[in-house]
């Protein structure tokens, strides 16, 4: 039967090829997936464990937070550690270092790097002992007081020169400094990609602090053969609260795992348009195989009247199946190397720039590529090859119609209302609160539910929607129109891998129209000034508070209100960290409107704190109760609710004054600046006012409200054009489907197609009968995964609703043009398979049984 099996798909190259691609495909982007994440991860691993390689101990501040923009942030220490630390026993060095947000700026004017998009750009001391990871490159030296060294991949990239003037921009501001040097980490020019300006401790202090007497942390060197574990406890021992000591080890180990943890949900992201990718492939390659057992119903009736066993005949069926899944998984592997490569592109080009090595492929990706490839052809394979080993043998060898069964469509109809009625239930609770994971279940079981009723869609479907065809073209459109209906079964599978694609491009679309026109809403609500001075790092780093101070001195304007983020412990609410926004109480309500449900964003003062209403009801809180805060300092602070605000979706769930955020150890930065004008100023005069301060920021945009707030909402575009790329791939395994099955339905026409000729009927009609059956398919798939796409969309608008999405927002014409694509690139699928009907060799074609 292994011999049987073999020679069976080897006499059937061309269809083996087809079938296997689509597996191929959905495998590759797996493979693809986890060398991607892999590789990512390998190359921050090697890179921390250089960084540490040389340190024993790194003593740093105990307390860490979650910063309100993502990641942890740590508390600075005294400057005075660094003696406590030096004089310990076993210490041979103790160097103080200090690291901090930092933008250099290229020879044009321009931010060299894009942290909020990106791979970081900071600051940093440059170290002079061991532990110190950074090697100067040839004509270089360490940078003295008020000097500057880059790395020398940025070096590069802004077109730099050592004995430049460089400008550097930081909390403190715009810094201009010589440059004296380059260096490389290790043989690498930049590390994982980041841009890193390097000054020594002092100007470190200066520059990107603004203050002395602090540092992040000392790097120490162990003396003689004492083992880092050792000299760590001796350190730990003489160190006050508040701070502690790790070893180098731990130090690697647990930056490693911090990143991993960032990578899990790309893996995480990834991973789940493989997933939809595999699951087209499912209905390829069981369309294939049923087509399959239709075509060679006659052979295996051969092999049952000489002998051959239902069981050897399914066992022959599933052992071309496993081969089949093997091959195309071992040639998917090797595509997932090239879909690696192609997915760190296409997200540099959506703006999502993803440092990354040497390409590595774990066993694990080998193991899991591989078993899942030929795991979903086996079973995909299974139910088509146990209709195999159930073919009579007199009535196939005789060519005899089996019977309609009538009972087999009721348990369709039976089977998918119920599974119907079981999506359904997902979507509501999903809608009752159960949350996305829910919506996610009832999607899926709607997607099979559908599928499994298709069948029952494709024959009044291909007779509704053929007619108008049929009417506009004739003897063509009439066959066209009855080869749709002729097999409904095949009909649906073929539309149903479209369906998929065509309805996850749908919801996609119409959640990102929902959330562009929340965004709007909400700064169309909430913010009430006139222009805004915008930066592109997110949260990870931003504006020197210098810039509203001096924007908000001008005559024209009313106020300037630069908005900060930052991260402490809440205390009272058990211990966990929380995000706030900070801001100027004394000016913020004229640019702002919070809401305020009780008390005033005035009495906002140095003890106090605002809070929203939903965590006010839900922690039974009212003004003039207290909460506790720990911040990146450890400072334990009681503060008092001044306010209850409802329209959190910019300020989060508290808000604190500036003057507080200021006593808390974060680092100073205005994710941006909101500036309203004084009465009677027109816009054009204030733009002449302002844009003189900010072209004094190199990492700043002056933006009028309505472009910040379209920016604001096109930033959402992004992730929808990188999952629409992302969905690419289910749509063309969707087409690679379309295109299989007609290739082999026409060869189970081939005595048909011989007499259409022999009668008359010419090669273009020929074409035209096999292209209008294509897009009378592509629209049964496309309309039901347009509904389902609008019915996804609504329900996932409408959960999202809790976390401030807002109205259900259908983009008709994108759509529109969603769909009309979709017909067309079936359409574009089926011309090699048409133009193969319309060259048969006619006399051949007819003697074809």
């Amino acid at each position: 039967m292994l011999r049987l099996a073999i020679r069976s798909m080897l006499a059937k190259k061309r269809r083996l090829f087809a079938t296997a691609m689509s597996v191929m495909l959905g495998v590759a982007f797996l493979a693809g997936t986890f060398v991607f994440t892999d590789t990512i991860q390998r190359t921050f691993d090697d890179l921390f464990e250089g960084i540490y390689a040389e340190t024993d101990t790194i003593v740093r501040a105990s307390t860490s937070v979650e910063s309100g923009t993502g990641g942890a942030q740590r508390g600075r220490i005294p400057e005075s550690t660094i003696a406590t630390v030096a004089a310990v026993g076993g210490v041979a060095s103790a160097e103080g270092y200090v690291s901090a947000f930092a933008q250099i700026i290229d020879a044009s004017g321009d931010p060299i790097g894009n942290p909020g998009q990106g791979a970081p750009t900071f600051g940093m001391s440059f170290g002079t002992g061991p532990s110190n990871p950074w090697d100067l490159t040839d004509g270089s030296r360490a940078p003295g007081p008020g000097e500057l060294v880059v790395d020398q991949g940025s070096f590069d990239k802004g077109d730099l020169q050592i004995g430049d003037m460089v400008q550097v921009v930081t909390q403190t501001g715009l810094h201009t400094l010589p440059l004296v040097g380059t260096v490389r980490f290790g043989s690498i020019d930049s590390p994982g990609g980041a841009s890193v300006a390097l000054f020594d401790l002092q100007t470190s202090q200066d520059i990107l602090l603004g203050r002395d007497g602090e540092v992040d942390g000392v790097w120490v060197d162990g003396a003689g053969d004492l083992d880092e574990e050792t000299v760590t406890q001796r350190i730990a021992e003489v160190l006050p609260a508040g701070i502690e000591a790790v070893t180098g080890t731990e130090m690697t180990e647990e930056t490693q795992d911090q990143m991993q943890e960032g990578l899990s949900f790309l893996s995480t992201f990834l991973l789940v348009f493989a997933a939809i990718g595999l699951v087209v492939a499912c209905f390829t390659i069981y369309n294939t195989f049923q087509i399959i057992v239709t075509q060679r119903s006659k052979e295996m009736a051969m092999m049952r009247a000489i002998g051959a066993t239902r069981r050897q005949v399914l066992v022959a069926q599933l052992i071309e199946a496993l081969v089949l899944g093997m091959v195309a998984s071992v040639l998917g592997l090797i595509g997932g190397v090239v879909v690696a490569g192609g997915l760190k592109a296409m997200m540099a080009a959506f703006g999502i720039d993803i440092p990354a090595g040497g390409t590595v492929l774990e066993v694990r990706t080998v193991v899991v590529a591989l078993a899942i490839g030929t795991l979903v052809t086996v079973c995909s394979a299974v139910f088509p090859s146990i209709r195999a080993s159930r073919v009579r043998p007199l009535a196939a060898i005789r060519s005899l119609q089996a019977p309609v069964d009538v009972s087999a469509d009721r348990r369709r109809l039976v089977e998918g209302v119920l599974l119907a009625g079981l999506g359904t239930a997902g979507f509501i609770a999903g809608l009752a609160g159960a949350g996305l994971l829910w919506v996610g279940i009832g999607a899926l079981l709607t997607f099979i539910a559908v599928s499994v009723l298709s069948p029952l869609l494709a024959l009044p479907f291909s007779r509704w929607i053929g007619a108008p065809i049929a009417h506009a073209t004739g003897t063509t459109g009439v066959l066209a129109q009855q080869n749709a209906g002729r097999n409904p079964k095949r009909t649906a599978r073929s539309g149903g891998a479209l369906m998929i694609g065509v309805a996850l491009v749908g919801a996609i679309t119409i959640i990102a129209a929902t959330a562009k026109d929340w965004t709007r809403d909400i700064f169309g609500d909430q913010f009430q000034g006139d222009f805004v001075v915008a930066t592109d790092t997110f949260g990870f780093g931003g504006l020197s508070p210098s810039v509203a101070t001096a924007i908000g001195e001008l005559p024209e304007v009313d106020a300037a209100v630069g908005i900060r983020v930052g991260g402490a412990i809440d205390v009272t609410g058990g211990g966990g960290d929380t995000g706030y926004v900070s801001i100027d109480p004394s000016i913020a309500g004229r640019v702002f409107d919070l809401g305020m449900v009780d008390g005033s964003i005035e009495a906002l003062d140095l003890d106090g704190i605002l809070v929203d209403d939903d965590e006010a009801a839900d922690r039974d809180l009212s003004v003039g109760d207290e909460l506790t805060f720990r911040f990146l300092n450890g400072m334990d602070r009681t503060l008092t609710i001044r306010g209850i605000y409802r329209e959190d979706d910019l300020a989060g769930p508290f808000v604190v004054s500036n003057a507080l955020h200021e006593l808390t150890g974060t680092d100073q930065f205005d994710f941006s600046v909101y500036v309203r004008l004084a009465d009677g100023v027109s816009d054009s005069d204030a733009e002449r006012a302002i844009a003189p301060i900010v072209a004094g920021v190199p990492n700043a945009e002056l933006q009028s409200r309505a472009e910040y707030v379209d920016d604001q909402a096109a930033q959402i575009d992004q992730i929808v054009n990188l999952m629409y790329g992302l969905l690419g791939l289910a749509i063309v395994i969707a087409l690679l489907s379309i295109t299989n099955s007609i290739s082999l339905s026409i060869h189970e026409r081939l005595r048909e197609i011989g007499l259409l000729r022999a009668v008359g009927m010419t090669r273009h009609q020929v074409a035209s009968v096999v292209r209008w059956e294509v897009v009378i398919i592509s629209l049964l798939g496309t309309l039901l995964g347009t509904v389902l796409g609008l019915f996804f969309g609504w329900a996932i608008s409408v959960t999202l609703r809790g976390e401030g999405l807002g109205a259900f927002n259908v983009p008709g014409w994108s759509i529109a043009v969603t769909a009309a694509l979709a017909v067309a690139g079936s359409v574009v699928a089926s011309l090699r398979p048409a133009w193969r009907a319309s060259h048969l060799d006619i006399l051949p074609a007819i003697a074809s049984e």
